[in-house]
């Protein structure tokens, strides 16, 4: 394939792809907080502290936030590369540094 007949990389249709990419993972991942606060209860394990899911809520809200953001823009249909590209990047940087931002969000307790 040429230069000249290669599709650009930037389209509009990548643009929503992408957004939409990035509305279904953070409802995901929601989901799956979910799930792991209703299959494994701080209940069962007396031991845990009280303030133990205290970082995976605050993932869970963080994600919340950015999926709505981003469902917004894909039910208002006007896109643009700042809000998937900015959520994208935050939610991949709290992902990479959960252990971090974990010890960070017990210290407020």
């Amino acid at each position: 394939m040429t230069q000249e007949n290669r599709p650009p990389l930037f389209t509009a249709k990548s643009l929503r792809i992408f957004t939409k990419i990035v509305a279904i993972y953070a409802a995901f991942v929601i989901l799956t907080v979910i799930a792991q606060v209703i299959s494994k209860p701080r209940s069962e394990n007396p031991l845990a502290p009280s303030n133990a899911y205290m970082p995976i809520y605050v993932y869970a809200g963080l994600h919340f936030i950015f999926g709505l953001i981003n469902f917004a823009v894909i039910v208002s249909k006007r896109y643009n590369w700042f809000v998937p590209s900015l959520s994208a990047i935050v939610l991949l940087t709290y992902r990479l540094y959960y252990d971090d931002l974990a010890l960070w969000v017990w210290s407020w307790s």
